[in-house]
């Protein structure tokens, strides 16, 4: 059983600056340490087993939030993808695509699932947008 090492407070706040800019440099004077000789002594301070495991340890946190992150992105990007759109569009005879949101009914522009309860098949069934790009197409 390990038992991690508690870190000084500039120490944490060399983690933070650290985890924010990966300049350990940077971070060293960001932190309220002495730039003279900063680079050399963020090289010293990083080397430190406390300091390393917590840096490890923030970004091992900060990829975990990353990963809900993309999965988040993805999903609504995947909304905007499969969006019935062709109640909406239009291509006049210059071959311009006009967009006409004057027949959507609120149930149309919906946020696809976010708060409203609606999820992306319903909104994909309706034919509705994301409200990001309901709000530009009503604008």
């Amino acid at each position: 059983m390990s038992v991690t090492p508690t870190l000084t407070p500039r120490e944490h706040a060399f983690v933070a600056a650290y985890l924010e800019t990966h300049n350990a440099t940077q971070a060293y004077i960001k932190a309220g340490y002495s730039p003279k000789g900063a680079n050399a002594n963020a090289a010293r301070l990083i080397a430190k087993d406390s300091v390393s495991a917590a840096i490890q340890s923030g970004e091992a946190s900060a990829q975990k939030r990353n990963i809900k992150t993309v999965d988040d992105v993805v999903e609504r990007l995947s909304r905007i993808a499969f969006t019935g759109m062709s109640r909406f569009t239009m291509i006049n005879a210059d071959g311009d695509i006009k967009m006409d949101t004057s027949n959507c009914t609120p149930a149309d522009l919906v946020n696809g699932g976010d708060k409203t309860g609606h999820g992306a098949a319903q909104n994909q069934a309706s034919g509705g947008v994301p409200s990001a790009m309901a709000r530009t197409l009503a604008a």
